[in-house]
């Protein structure tokens, strides 16, 4: 009965920490914003990362389409969208964001990236 207990609360704890909120890291700002693939600006692939840790990803092509809302948990560059233990979108950074200058005056930029090998542009800066 006491091992049954245990194993109860054992599950309860891995069950709350999987639902931990996620957050944006000081280092990581860069990452927040609305991210479209720059090789199919059809938004074949999107991803939204908010200041709140809030994020979104987005996959369309002929054969899947797929829709992926939830908490995004860095590690390092590498982040993660959905939850923090259970089912979820891995992303690893090939290259952080990067600030590309489009006119000084006045001043616009976008920034460029890639994730999961795929480059991506945050332009709503």
């Amino acid at each position: 009965m006491k091992s049954l207990n245990y194993l109860l609360l054992f599950s309860l704890s891995i069950i709350l920490l999987s639902c931990k909120k996620g957050e944006v890291p000081d280092t990581n700002k860069k990452y927040i914003g609305n991210w479209k693939n720059t090789n199919n600006l059809d938004e074949s692939y999107r991803i939204i990362i908010r200041a709140d840790g809030t994020a979104e990803y987005h996959e369309k092509s002929a054969a899947t389409y797929k829709d992926l809302t939830g908490y995004v948990f860095f590690d390092g560059y590498d982040f993660k969208i959905g939850s923090k233990n259970l089912a979820g979108k891995k992303f690893k950074t090939n290259s952080i964001p990067e600030r590309v200058t489009i006119s000084v005056t006045p001043y616009k930029y976008y920034l460029i990236a890639t994730f999961n090998g795929i480059e991506y542009i945050n332009d709503l800066q």
